[in-house]
This record gives C-alpha cells, structure tokens and sequence, in this order.
C-alpha cells in the first residue's frame, strides 16, 4: 500500500495536485483547502489508497490527522471518499472533530455534500471515536 509520498508538485486543480514522484506524475485527490506552496516546491503528503472497480484512487493530507480523520470519515456507512473530502475541505480538522464529539450535525450539514441525515449518521458512528 502506498503510504506517503515526497515530490514535486507540478500541477493542481480543485480537489487535486499532481507530484512528480521519482519520475512518475501521480494525480493525487486532496481537500481543497490543502496548502502545498506552489508549483515546483517540494511536498510530503499522508495518501490513502483506494482501490475499486471503477478504478484506483489515491487521496493525499498533508498532515497524518487529516489523514486518521478521513479514514474515520469513511468508515461511517454511506459516506465516501467525496463527502470526507469536503468536509475536509469546509472545516479545519479540530472543527470537524469537534462538531462531531459534541455531537453539532448542525454544523456538518452546512458542508455541500453533507445532508441532514448524513451529518447525524456522522454523529452518531463516529461520537466515541473521536
């Protein structure tokens, strides 16, 4: 399993960057409030890989809590890669910590992607886990 990678970031878009990575360019799927300098500067990031039938997808954190985060995020039945990344996206990773333990679907729900139903889930799964 990819685990990390140290490179150089050669391009973004809205939710990825691509890094240059001992030669090879990898599109790597990231929050959007992700700041990783500018193109040509040196990056590590935290990945999670994920592998499906529709394809291989890999998602990078520049920090191993957004990283725990995000899997604690997925691990919660009906939530995907997506949904964790807009949350990750809209709040910083002690806001969306704290929304959840102290149990603030309001919160959650104001993230675009995130209904009424799927923030209390959110609540409700992930409450003593963080």
């Amino acid at each position: 399993m990819i685990c990390g990678l140290h490179g150089i970031l050669e391009g973004r878009g809205s939710d990825f960057v691509i890094i240059n990575v001992g030669g090879v360019s990898l599109r790597v799927q990231v929050p959007a409030s992700s700041d990783l300098g500018g193109i040509g500067s040196r990056v590590k990031l935290y990945t999670h890989l994920q592998l499906r039938e529709e394809g291989i997808a890999l998602y990078g954190f520049s920090s191993a809590e957004e990283l725990e985060l995000f899997s604690a995020l997925i691990s919660a039945s009906g939530v995907g890669p997506k949904v964790a990344l807009s949350l990750l996206s809209a709040l910083r990773p002690e806001q969306l910590t704290s929304a959840i333990a102290s149990g603030n679907a309001e919160v959650l729900s104001q993230v675009p992607g995130v209904g009424k139903r799927t923030a209390a889930r959110l609540v409700l799964e992930l409450k003593d886990k963080l």
